[in-house]
């Protein structure tokens, strides 16, 4: 088993449960490796606080009492027409609803995409940034602009979804990762970072046309979006919201 094939069998692991042998397996192997872990961490540290927030649902206190009257209305058709006449049936509603809710969050929080480790690779990567990886400057340039400005650095193909073209870049260069070249070029606003990447190159595949998948690591949250072969990825220090309220700065074409 390589570390792909782990990282898309992690999902199905969890603590305490019997798992598959392969989840096991895969299991046993992010054990091994560094980044997985930390994948393998995060995944059950947010396990438990799922869990904890479905124990800590409390049932209504007549709740019993709610539940003996469905009992009692299949004796005839006018005890089914009073349970369904009262708070009862609203009350396992709501209860249902909050757990539908929680579900929800979870699976939205599993979203995975293949080359969604390389990705948040590059979150880390911005961590280790002191501000000097960039030529800065004098003079914001529209991101749409830079296309020659890192071919002549070495990246070829340069592109950027429509809604990007027009934000101003004050700093940008060229640099290499596991053998590949990507750009990175800074916004003047939400000290956002911007990385511009083959998808080919990282084994990313987010669906062409796919709206942005968010991810988090290390304290920074991303947002990735994939178009004609490329990728564009936008880092902010913080959490998911923050780069939720940037995207919904930009100007749609």
């Amino acid at each position: 088993m390589n570390a792909k094939g782990a990282e898309a069998l992690l999902p199905a692991y969890r603590a305490g449960d019997k798992p598959d042998a392969r989840a096991l397996k895969a299991a046993r192997f992010a054990e091994n490796d560094p980044a997985l872990r930390e994948k393998l961490r995060e995944q059950a540290a947010f396990d438990a606080q799922v869990m904890g927030a479905v124990r800590s649902i409390e049932p209504p206190a007549d709740l019993r009492e709610k539940l003996g009257a469905v009992r009692e209305a299949r004796a005839g058709a006018v005890g089914r027409r009073q349970w369904l006449s009262s708070a009862g049936l609203a009350v396992a509603a709501g209860v249902l609803l909050i757990i539908g809710v929680l579900v929800y969050h979870e699976m939205e929080s599993r979203a995975d995409f293949p080359g969604k480790g390389a990705v948040e690779g590059l979150l880390a990567v911005c961590g280790k940034m002191d501000g000097t990886e960039l030529e800065i400057k004098k003079a914001p340039v529209p991101a749409g602009q830079l296309g020659d400005a890192l071919y002549m650095a070495g990246f070829e193909g340069f592109a950027l979804p429509p809604e990007f073209n027009d934000i101003p870049a004050v700093g940008w260069r060229v640099f290499k990762l596991q053998g590949h070249r990507l750009a990175q070029f800074a916004v003047d606003r939400s000290n956002a970072l911007v990385f511009v990447f083959r998808a080919s190159d990282f084994g990313v595949q987010t669906g062409e046309g796919h709206d942005w998948r968010l991810i988090q690591r290390e304290g920074w949250a991303g947002a990735v979006k994939a178009q004609g072969g490329m990728c564009t990825l936008v880092a902010i220090y913080g959490g998911r919201g923050e780069v939720q309220d940037f995207l919904k700065t930009l100007k749609r074409p």
